[in-house]
């Protein structure tokens, strides 16, 4: 039996190579097989006080769904206590929060956070300044971070621009182009969602919108996109709809 294996490909892991422990299982990984850049890497031993966890012990306990329904005889932990028995996060956590642009970009700290969290729900809204020639990158984009809805403000594109020339595989298109150009909102939602196109309140004509409810095992969910032109204000978001579901807002102004 080995002494020190490598959680990942089950190998010894030498003096010799760069290897890393797991402050929850107490198992060893290679630098190697977590595909761990040198940056990252060099960044825990320069912070001997901060923890790593492996992917395995970092993933939050899952169901089959996105939702885990409550039952009447369980009980919810206040958001205080929550937040007080995960003051000890993983260092992989730590990690992507706090301040290490120097090591990283923000682009790189979200597509190495989806490796070992993708079956998180996520809601991604990016402003792209133009869609028309950057569409490729933008698939390339959701699918490394495996977006389940990707909001793309400031499209700049019209209905003389067809559908199928923004098509994502597994994915459905929702627009709302402005009419003489500029600004403008996209939403490509995964086609594994179950959702209902929502209308805002027709009060809200300033506000490039798209919304959906989304429906989930435990409650539906009202997610909603927004591109906002500087100079206006926002009313409260709320009163567009007769809902009463969860709500989800992302938007750049």
């Amino acid at each position: 039996m080995l002494k020190y294996p490598c959680s990942e490909c089950h190998k010894a892991v030498r003096n010799n190579q760069n290897a890393i422990l797991c402050a929850t299982c107490g198992n060893w990984s290679h630098a190697k097989c977590l595909n761990m850049s040198r940056t990252i890497f060099q960044y825990y031993l320069d912070q001997p006080d901060i923890d790593w966890t492996c992917p395995a012990c970092a993933l939050p306990p899952l169901t089959d769904s996105f939702f885990e329904e409550v039952s009447e005889g369980d009980t919810l932990i206040p958001a205080e206590e929550y937040q007080a028995e995960t003051t000890q996060n993983t260092a992989f956590e730590q990690f992507l929060y706090r301040d290490v642009t120097e090591i990283t970009s923000e682009n790189d700290q979200l597509e190495l956070f989806r490796k070992h969290h993708n079956k998180d729900f996520l809601i991604a809204h990016l402003n792209i300044n133009s869609i028309q020639n950057k569409f490729e990158e933008l698939t390339e984009v959701i699918k490394k971070i495996n977006a389940h809805i990707m909001f793309v403000s400031e499209t700049k594109i019209d209905a003389s621009y067809p559908n199928a020339q923004f098509k994502v595989p597994n994915y459905s298109l929702y627009r709302n182009d402005r009419k003489k150009g500029g600004g403008g909102i996209m939403a490509l939602i995964s086609q594994s969602l179950v959702r209902t196109q929502l209308k805002p309140d027709k009060s809200f004509k300033t506000l490039e919108i798209i919304a959906f409810e989304i429906k989930t095992d435990m409650d539906n969910m009202v997610i909603v996109g927004i591109y906002r032109p500087r100079e206006l204000c926002v009313a409260n978001i709320k009163h567009c709809w007769k809902a009463n579901s969860v709500m989800s807002v992302t938007g750049q102004a």
